[in-house]
């Protein structure tokens, strides 16, 4: 752990990548004050008191983004804010917006390891010369690429060995304002190895 630093919130803790951030901002030093819809449900936010560090420099805190004014204790008091909760639409659950066929699978899409995202935050946040926007984003990838590199890596996976080719545009993000700050992304390769080996040990997985 680096020395004791500041106090930050994070809102939506108990989400995704801000589980990741939050776990990235307690190993920097950081007290954290992380918001969550309710601190008692050890089902939700469990694997953050479990974080190194927690015990010492976690507060829960309950805020709701539909409740004005809900997150103004929250951060008051702290030097900076990573807001990353986002309201649930109930819109998405409905049949209609799941249907396969309006999908396109044989697109193209950015790949980012997790742990990069949280750490491109805290990067960016000790930063004095950040501004604007930055883009985050280690590769660009086609669908059939991806699969032949899994399918060769993890040969007892019933991954499927290719897609259809199709003539779509190239394109890549322009992460150049995070590399010029010294920040190197971590390879494809890498991101998959590192979520196998994840579902693996809590036995989602089995090679």
């Amino acid at each position: 752990m680096e020395g004791v630093k500041g106090k930050v919130c994070v809102t939506g803790a108990s989400g995704f990548l801000a589980s990741w951030l939050v776990k990235r901002l307690l190993l920097c030093g950081y007290h954290v004050i992380g918001t969550v819809r309710d601190p008692a449900n050890e089902k939700k936010v469990g694997h953050l008191w479990r974080l190194e560090g927690a015990k010492e420099r976690l507060k829960l805190v309950r805020a709701d983004l539909l409740e004005e004014g809900s997150f103004d204790d929250a951060i008051m008091g702290c030097q900076g804010v990573f807001h990353t909760a986002s309201p649930v639409m109930k819109s998405s659950f409905h049949p209609k917006a799941w249907e396969t066929e309006l999908f396109q699978w044989n697109g193209r899409m950015g790949y980012i390891h997790i742990d990069d995202v949280a750490i491109c935050h805290i990067l960016v946040y000790e930063h004095e010369g950040a501004s604007g926007r930055y883009l985050c984003s280690s590769t660009v990838i086609d669908n059939d690429e991806l699969v032949s590199i899994l399918s060769a890596r993890y040969p007892p996976l019933p991954v499927p060995k290719g897609f259809a080719k199709l003539d779509r545009t190239y394109y890549e993000f322009n992460t150049s304002k995070l590399t010029s700050l010294g920040f190197k992304f971590r390879p494809i390769e890498e991101m998959f190895d590192d979520c196998i080996k994840a579902l693996v040990e809590q036995g989602h997985l089995f090679l």
